[in-house]
C-alpha cells in the first residue's frame, strides 16, 4: 500500500495488496496518476472498497454505491442520484465514517438543509430517501 514517482514517465502509481473474497491474498498495481494526492486518494478508496467493515469514510461509501448503481438505473436517475448526494448530503456527512453516523446526526443534518434552503417538502423527502438508500 504505497505511491511511489515514475520517473520516466513523470507521474505517480500505486502498488496496493489486498485479500479477494475467496482470502486470497493478491497485489495490483495503478499508474499513471499526475499528481502524488491523485494517487493516494485512489488508494483510499481502493482498499475502502475491498474492506468488509463500516469503518470507512461516508464519502468513500457514496463512491462505492454509486458505482454499483452505474449499470442497474438509466443514466439520468443516477445523476440526479449524483447530485442530491454531492450537493447536500456529502457536505454535512461525508468526512463522518459510517459507523459514527448516529440518529442525532441525521436529524441536525436534515435541520441544517431545511435551514439553509427553501426546498419544498417534496424535495426533502428525495433528499432524506437517498440517504436511507
Amino acid at each position: 500500500m504505497s505511491v511511489y514517482r515514475d520517473k520516466q514517465r513523470n507521474t505517480w502509481f500505486v502498488v496496493t495488496r489486498y485479500k479477494d473474497w475467496t482470502g486470497k491474498a493478491k497485489q495490483t498495481t495503478k499508474r499513471g496518476f499526475r499528481t502524488k494526492h491523485d494517487a493516494q486518494r485512489y488508494e483510499s478508496l481502493f482498499i475502502d472498497k475491498k474492506k468488509d467493515s463500516t469503518d470507512i469514510l461516508f464519502k468513500n461509501f457514496v463512491e462505492i454505491y454509486l458505482e454499483s448503481m452505474e449499470y442497474r438505473i438509466k443514466e439520468n436517475t443516477l445523476m440526479t442520484k449524483q447530485n442530491i448526494f454531492y450537493h447536500h448530503i456529502v457536505p454535512y456527512l461525508g468526512e463522518m465514517k459510517l459507523d459514527e453516523i448516529t440518529p442525532k446526526d441525521i436529524i441536525h443534518w436534515q435541520d441544517q438543509v431545511m435551514k439553509d434552503n427553501n426546498y419544498k417538502q417534496t424535495y426533502l423527502k428525495t433528499i432524506h430517501n437517498q440517504l436511507s438508500a
